[in-house]
């Protein structure tokens, strides 16, 4: 008589392979790579760890050969870093509609800004010790940081999107990794939606919990920790969830070259006039148009935003249409435009939208026109944007009358040369200095007392020349506040723009006049807005610069 043992239910293993570095092909496997952007897709492959390897194998190669590791110190830090970032993504987008929204977005962007952080970080001095030997020896741990920084800071993105199965089951990203939940229901595919009321910059603070919680080995925690005077680990905290410190500069010019050669990328593969060479064109040109159909826009008039000419379309070239678009585009539920005068400018020519004045210096202002128009006896100057197709911006898609540029040799000579916008730094007569803030208090020219209840116009129209340190930066945004309530409750004030009372105590106003005042104190919107939530006393205030907008709130 036979005996048979009972098999025992098959269960999936949710437990994945380690990898190692010889683990990675010598060469991506083209044929893995999608050949065309962006991808129109209904479901993302449930592509192994192998596979995600292949297709990625080039930039691995390019991130770990950089690393002045030894191969056994390859394996024990670096690698399981990589395996739990890439089963903790997956082949998720990095966006919905900005850079890298395709399948894979969101790694291939981390590890291009890991490659990019590695060649910036070498050619600086970085101090992150107390000894010279101890600058020496953390060389390497300040590279690993400069890349676990560029790893990991959008891993929170996963947060803000929903992956389900065909079977509508839904992955919960706080119990078990992506490419876990696909190996344990034994899926081959799976679906993603982005969250609606997604919040802007969360993911920051997210990145940061599941660095420590889900990526960082013990191994890796105690290799950055060798020097207790180096404090790695509070620089890392600070680039990622606060966007300061050096490693944040560090990252915030390696995500300018990783964009910028996905656009590249688009504009490649889509052609060069292409609608949707950038993500971002489309819903800008939309908000243009839509300024001028609903006639916030004016055109061919002295105060006029877009003038048609005998030598093409014209659009002026300030802040406030920069603004206004924007605040049409996030009415339209678009809130991911640029917010700046330099932003505006090269996501316009990154689409193949702009046209070159070839009289004009290089960089941004290659894009700058100076045009002369004439209402009325006396000429002016404006300084304007050639658009490649100005029709995209009417609704009939016909021109209105163009009216004719004249010989700027009608103007004055002292008003030849039309104004150069300055691309580093907020325009606008403002009273410039040379004092560090911290002068400025030593001076008696700024109180150290946060407690003084309002900025006089002087103090909000001064341009600093430096960033100011945490604690002066704390001083000034709590006199900001202060200045901001008194001027709210007085309901005028330099700071007050479209104030709407929401109910009582509580008003929504809108934000761009205090962004102006940031900027030209080189305070960052997004450290305000970390403030703004920390205060414990009233006003209790809410800043969206996204959406450039300010909730003041008398009661919690």
């Amino acid at each position: 008589m036979m005996w048979f043992k009972k098999k025992a239910p098959v269960t999936p293993e949710t437990k994945l392979q380690v990898l190692r570095y010889k683990d990675i092909p010598e060469k991506t496997d083209k044929h893995l790579v999608p050949s065309a952007y962006p991808q129109s897709h209904s479901a993302i492959p449930a592509a192994s760890l192998q596979t995600i390897c292949s297709r990625y194998a080039d930039q691995l190669h390019e991130l770990i050969d950089a690393l002045p590791f030894s191969a056994q110190q390859i394996d024990a830090i670096v690698m399981p870093v990589l395996q739990r970032v890439i089963e903790l993504i997956h082949l998720l987008p990095a966006s919905e509609v900005h850079h890298h929204s395709g399948i894979g977005g969101c790694l291939l962007h981390q590890l291009e800004c890991a490659i990019a952080a590695i060649k910036l970080i070498k050619g600086r001095t970085f101090r992150s010790g107390e000894t010279l030997e101890e600058n020496y020896h953390n060389k390497s741990r300040i590279l690993l940081v400069a890349v676990l920084v560029a790893l990991t800071h959008d891993v929170g993105k996963i947060f803000d999107v929903r992956v389900i199965d065909a079977n509508d089951h839904e992955w919960e990203p706080e119990k078990e990794s992506l490419m876990q939940w696909l190996a344990r229901l034994r899926l081959k595919e799976y679906f993603v939606t982005w969250n609606a009321d997604r919040q802007h910059k969360a993911h920051q603070l997210r990145s940061l919990r599941l660095a420590y919680g889900r990526i960082f080995t013990p191994q890796l925690i105690c290799f950055l920790d060798a020097y207790p005077h180096s404090r790695l680990l509070c620089k890392f905290d600070d680039a990622v969830a606060l966007g300061v410190g050096p490693f944040d500069d560090i990252l915030r010019q390696a995500e300018e070259a990783s964009i910028k050669r996905d656009a590249e990328v688009r504009r490649h593969l889509m052609g060069l006039y292409a609608q949707a060479s950038s993500p971002l064109i489309q819903p800008m040109l939309t908000a243009m148009a839509e300024n001028l159909r609903q006639g916030l826009w004016s055109v061919n008039k002295p105060a006029a935003q877009v003038f048609v000419t005998d030598q093409g379309v014209f659009l002026i070239l300030s802040e406030q249409v920069v603004f206004t678009v924007r605040q049409r585009a996030a009415e339209q539920g678009v809130s991911y435009l640029p917010g700046t005068v330099p932003g505006f400018v090269r996501v316009l020519a990154e689409g193949a939208c702009l046209q070159v004045n070839h009289q004009s210096p290089e960089g941004a202002q290659k894009y700058v026109w100076g045009i002369c128009l004439q209402f009325g006896d006396v000429p002016k100057l404006y300084e304007c944007l050639k658009l490649v197709d100005g029709q995209r911006l009417f609704e009939s898609g016909s021109l209105p009358k163009a009216i004719n540029v004249v010989d700027d040799t009608a103007v004055s000579q002292a008003s030849i040369k039309a104004p150069k916008v300055d691309f580093r730094a907020p325009t606008g007569d403002f009273i410039r200095t040379n004092k560090s803030p911290r002068e400025k208090i030593e001076h008696g020219e700024m109180s150290a007392n946060s407690n003084e209840p309002v900025l006089s116009q002087k103090e909000l129209d001064e341009v600093w020349q430096q960033k100011p340190d945490a604690e002066e930066c704390q001083q000034f945004i709590e006199q900001l506040c202060r200045t901001l309530h008194q001027q709210i409750q007085r309901g005028k004030g330099s700071l007050i723009t479209q104030m709407q009372a929401i109910e009582p105590g509580k008003w929504r106003l809108d934000s761009t006049e205090v962004e102006a005042v940031l900027r030209r104190h080189c305070i960052e919107a997004k450290t305000v807005e970390m403030l703004f939530r920390m205060r414990s006393r009233p006003p209790f205030l809410s800043f969206d610069p996204n959406a450039h907008f300010i909730i003041c709130r008398d009661q919690v």
